[in-house]
């Protein structure tokens, strides 16, 4: 397995417990959106003090391609956030879950106009794997779940933030680190959602119950500032549209949570789901030079 395949499946194993995070803080009082704020803005934080400390130089961008950031972190990252969040609330996560991961047929659609990548049959095998894996996982086979107007636009709107997330990204790291890369991107990110939810509140909240503070530098670093940071990484050496398919290992991980740490149910439909996906994994690395590593 390359180097790159490894970064992309270790953050997705990463953003795939952040259950175990938002459950603490939901049980502290806290909103989806404040959950929200406090991952995005003390990533944000993060990043800017990490790199300010060890690695000023990558602070260092030109004007002209600042407009990448604002694009992956204000109309990717936010717009993801809001979107799917909003998805679960007036779809359910099972439906929320299906639309955001048609990501990866986005990407490869796109990589294959923009990037020129190959869309190969073991690619098409994996997504197609990968799709009924998630279909299965989620539940959504058999439930008859309704799919309103309001609920498609808004699950495939945090499917097209996730995918230009992923896209404009692979373009600023042609020319910035992915240190440089995720500063910004978070920086952008934060001020947006300063739009959406009030950080001021959120303090207030975290500092009346001293408790939930580990609970929110958690989901911050641990399921999102370190995932991202590899994600990035991951897309340095790895075709765009091959991380979207092994970031799809996420959905499998928050299962296997939900079935482990919280004793959610687990059945035939889940199981045969999370090995598809994770036959996908194998499928895509069985020939690195065919799949590009």
């Amino acid at each position: 397995m390359s180097k790159g395949s490894l970064f992309i499946i270790i953050q997705s194993i990463m953003i795939g417990v952040i259950s175990i995070f938002t459950n603490a803080l939901y049980s502290r009082g806290f909103t989806p959106a404040q959950a929200s704020g406090v991952r995005i803005g003390l990533s944000a934080i993060f990043f800017f003090l990490f790199t300010f400390i060890l690695s000023r130089e990558s602070l260092k961008i030109r004007l002209k391609d600042i407009w990448l950031f604002i694009v992956a972190g204000a109309g990717g990252l936010t717009l993801l956030s809001t979107l799917y969040m909003n998805t679960i609330k007036i779809g359910g996560a099972a439906i929320a879950v299906i639309l955001l991961y048609t990501e990866p047929i986005i990407v490869m659609i796109a990589s294959s106009i923009l990037f020129k990548e190959k869309i190969t049959p073991l690619k098409l095998t994996a997504i197609i794997m990968t799709v009924i894996g998630i279909c299965l996982i989620s539940g959504i086979i058999g439930i008859g779940a309704p799919l309103t107007l309001p609920i498609l636009l808004s699950g495939l709107g945090s499917s097209l933030a996730y995918s230009l997330f992923t896209i404009v990204n692979r373009v600023a790291l042609n020319k910035y680190s992915s240190t440089t890369v995720s500063v910004y991107d978070y920086i952008f990110a934060a001020i947006t959602l300063g739009f959406v939810t009030n950080y001021a509140d959120t303090a207030v909240l975290a500092a009346s119950d001293p408790s939930s503070i580990p609970w929110c530098f958690g989901l911050s670093i641990f399921c999102c500032a370190i995932p991202f940071f590899l994600y990035n990484k991951g897309l340095e050496n790895l075709e765009t549209s091959k991380a979207a398919i092994l970031s799809c290992v996420e959905p499998a991980v928050g299962t296997l949570t939900g079935i482990l740490i919280f004793h959610e149910s687990m059945n035939p439909m889940k199981v045969t789901g999370m090995l598809l996906i994770i036959a996908a994994v194998i499928i895509l690395n069985l020939n690195p030079r065919k799949t590009a590593s």
